[in-house]
Parts: C-alpha cells; structure tokens; sequence
C-alpha cells in the first residue's frame, strides 16, 4: 500500500479499498507466496508493464488452490496508476496433473533405460540408465539411427522394417530382442516401443523402454545346459546299467540251473543247505537286475 501511495495520489475512500483488498489477500495467499507476488506486482507496476505470476490460495475448505494472476496497471491521461485490472486463472487440476507426470517420469527414468527417436529412428535423447546399460556415452549415440543397437541380422530381417511402419503409423510394439552395445557387447532386453502422439493425434516420437534381460537369459541357458548335462549322465547310467544287467543275467542263470541240477543228486545235508543258499540268493539277485 505504501508503494502504491507513492506512485498514485489516493482518495482516502481508494486507501480503505486498497487496505482491505490487501488484508483479503493475506489472509488467502499462501504466506510464502506473497514476496513473490509482491515482487511481481509492484515490478510491473515501476516498469509500466503487465505481469504474470503463479502462486497459492488458502481456499475456505482449507484446501490449496495454484492460481495464475494475468494483470496490468491502468494509468490515467494523466499517466498516475488508477487501478489494477487482471484475471485469475485456476491450475490446480493442472499443476496435480504435471506433478503426477512428472512423478511417473521419475519412476520410469530411475527403473528402465529409456530412449527418444523420431519417426526416421533418430536418436533424439537417452537416459542415464541407458548409457550404463549399453556403454554408450550420451554424445556417441545422439543423432544415430536405431540401427546402431541392432545386430545385423535384426536390421538385415523385414520383420524390422515392418517394425518401424508400424510404430510410424502409431501402433505399439513390445518384445524381447538381442541388441548391441559398446564394443559389440551383446545383451538381452525387454523392449516397449511406444509412439507419443502431438495434440491433433499423430505420432511425432517413439519412446523405447528397455529392461535389462542379459542376467536372466545366462540364467536360462545354464539351466538348459545343466539339464542337458542331466538328462545325458541318467542316460549314460541307464544304458551302463542296461548293459551290466545283461552280463550279469547270462552267469547268473547259469549259476540257477546247476544249482538245481545238482539240488536233484545225492547230496550230504550240509551240501543240500549250503547249496540252497546259493540258489535263492541267485535268484533274489536275478530278480533285482
């Protein structure tokens, strides 16, 4: 108020005014926003220009509101500031919808490695899990096609081609792929192509989210291997005992049949029983092979 005394001559009826809009204000605007907006203001003011500020309300409900204040000062023929004529435009939904963006953005860029092409497949922008993923620096791959991270058979299939007519035409793609980093390092990743659409509905980017799979597929291809490994040592066992099985049958069933031939000849007690062991132990073997 003090400032605006000194650059207009006030009516004492403009001063009570002023002074109650004032109090208004303070009593709505966020506390911590009101340097800001005074700054503001009275800058446009000394400069003779209009201003544009954002800032926080206190609504009734005790809720929050963002606010943009549009304005300018109005001068007289005279040139001395009359009054203040603006609007207010509320960006609360907006402001929660680009804090919920920009939170989502985080998330994305702090889990997966992220890449930006245009429609030609020119890289446009990476990420810093990119780089750590492929081995890339980020000026190394600006401007380069996204054949670089391809093996040659990849680019070399047609199903590549279709690829990228299909995400120009803004369908989505997603798959597993072998690609290529640094050196020729070759890695295994999880790929989302998505298109990013402009305001009238037409693509005019790709964004790729990429999952890192190279520790996984390791993973798969011991587990095949071990298995291979298995399933060829119980082979192996399986055959050796098949063989072992019969030859040990032939003498075994030999050893059968003269025990009962001679079990059938003239024989001393003690021989009959010895003998007896001989041929049931023969056969409980026979019966295990």
């Amino acid at each position: 108020t003090r400032r605006l005394d000194e650059l207009a001559e006030l009516t004492e009826e403009q001063r009570v005014r002023l002074a109650r809009v004032a109090a208004m204000s303070d009593a709505e605007i966020d506390t911590s926003d009101i340097p800001g907006l005074t700054e503001a203001v009275y800058s446009a003011i000394d400069a003779g220009v209009a201003y544009s500020h954002e800032y926080r309300l206190r609504h009734r409900d005790g809720s929050v509101r963002w606010v943009t204040e549009n304005a300018r000062g109005i001068y007289g023929a005279d040139g001395v500031l009359q009054y203040v004529d603006g609007v207010m435009m509320d960006n609360t939904a907006l402001k929660a919808r680009n804090a919920e963006f920009e939170g989502t953005m985080t998330a994305i860029n702090s889990a997966l490695a992220v890449v930006e092409y245009d429609l030609a497949g020119r890289i446009i922008s990476v990420n810093d899990n990119f780089c750590q993923l492929f081995g890339y620096l980020e000026e190394r791959v600006l401007g380069q096609y996204h054949r670089l991270l391809c093996t040659p058979e990849h680019v070399a299939d047609p199903r590549y081609i279709q690829l990228w007519g299909q995400l120009r035409s803004g369908k989505p793609d997603a798959g597993e792929y072998q690609c290529v980093g640094e050196g020729g390092r070759l890695l295994w990743v999880q790929s989302s192509y998505n298109p990013i659409l402009d305001a009238g509905g037409q693509p005019f980017k790709i964004v790729q989210l990429i999952t890192d799979l190279t520790g996984r597929r390791k993973m798969e291809q011991e587990l095949v291997l071990a298995k291979e490994h298995a399933e060829a040592a119980a082979a192996a066992r399986s055959t050796f005992l098949a063989n072992m099985s019969h030859e040990i049958r032939t003498p075994m069933n030999a050893i059968i049949g003269f025990t009962e031939a001679l079990r059938e000849t003239a024989l001393q007690p003690t021989q009959a029983r010895y003998l007896d062991t001989v041929h049931y132990a023969a056969r409980s073997m026979l019966r295990l092979l």
